[in-house]
């Protein structure tokens, strides 16, 4: 489950949005994600296809990415990790990884 300020915010965005659009964003996406994954090149283009992927995929990516440092968390603990290229993270995932390292 996304973090409540995350799901609120993505639920604000669909409410502005035209859902015809990012119903056909999703579709194209999804498509380019099957085809053109890997191939060095955004797939995330515009605002539609930005929320599509909130919609879509992002829980799930979500899901496995916290699902991942809890269970490093529990198996390394926090002392052995101190930046998040420990876990193999981008930038993407700092704040989380930080509520998790910090708040227990």
């Amino acid at each position: 489950m996304l973090p409540y300020e995350l799901q609120a915010a993505i639920e604000a965005d669909l409410m502005r949005a035209n859902h015809s659009a990012v119903a056909n964003a999703a579709a194209s996406l999804q498509q380019r994600y099957l085809c053109e994954s890997g191939q060095g090149e955004r797939l995330v283009t515009r605002n539609e296809e930005a929320l599509a992927y909130a919609l879509t995929r992002m829980p799930a990516t979500y899901g496995a990415v916290y699902a991942a440092l809890s269970y490093a968390l529990e198996v390394v603990g926090c002392d052995g990790l101190s930046t998040v290229l420990d876990v193999g993270a981008r930038k993407s995932i700092l704040e989380r990884s930080r509520e998790m390292w910090y708040s227990e």
